[in-house]
């Protein structure tokens, strides 16, 4: 069931102990402003698309300033909640000898150690979605405890969450809204390759810069095979 978040509210069927961070994360979300997805063109109003960096960039200010979990700013405590974007590939490249799953847009990890991995993100907006499984793969896959670290440089741990974000309103011959059901067409189930045990820690979100669903991927593929 896809379910409407307002800020300050539960995130529903997560663990208690990343309630506060997925709200976090939801609340910095629901904090980006429509600008920030599309621009608005001509005397028709064509709303164009900006590309996903324009929103993971106003996202990662929205992130580190939010005060949800401490009542002060998340950048002020980078010690133990350390939210990073545009990850180095020779840090990634470190944890697996498998090549080509790619690397994360943003995460929320515990600072240094690289044990104490948190929420791990992936985003996507409308125009491109023909590639969002291999984001929910990539997001399973950073998500496994059983990665090869090469030359044991890293101690590692699995993030305890994905989260894939979709956004945008796109212009196909008039303004098209982004909707839950473009992850449901859109999921590619025969290249799906995600643990079964991950696959309720991964939530999909679809945001169009006004309303934010969520919906977790053991449910959205529950009801793609109704």
């Amino acid at each position: 069931m896809w379910r409407n978040y307002e800020k300050g509210a539960q995130v529903d069927n997560v663990s208690p102990e990343m309630q506060q961070l997925l709200q976090s994360l939801f609340n910095s979300i629901i904090g980006v402003k429509e600008k920030f997805l599309f621009y608005t063109m001509g005397d028709d109003e064509e709303r164009i698309s900006y590309v996903e960096r324009a929103f993971a960039y106003e996202l990662y200010f929205q992130w580190k300033n939010d005060k949800t979990v401490y009542g002060d700013p998340m950048w002020k405590h980078d010690d133990k909640y350390c939210i990073n974007a545009e990850i180095t590939k020779q840090f990634v490249e470190q944890i697996c000898d498998k090549k080509n799953w790619g690397y994360p847009d943003m995460v929320l990890h515990g600072g240094n150690n690289s044990s104490s991995n948190y929420i791990v993100c992936e985003i996507k907006r409308q125009e491109n979605i023909g590639k969002m499984t291999e984001d929910i793969n990539k997001l399973g896959f950073l998500m496994r405890n059983d990665l090869h670290v090469k030359n044991g440089k890293i101690e590692w741990a699995g993030y305890k969450y994905g989260v894939f974000i979709l956004t945008g309103q796109y212009h196909n011959g008039g303004n098209v809204e982004v909707k839950t059901s473009d992850i449901l067409n859109n999921l590619k189930i025969n290249e799906l390759n995600v643990l079964d045990e991950l696959k309720s820690r991964i939530i999909c979100v679809v945001y169009n810069g006004k309303n934010l669903k969520y919906n977790n991927l053991l449910e959205v593929l529950e009801e793609k095979n109704k």
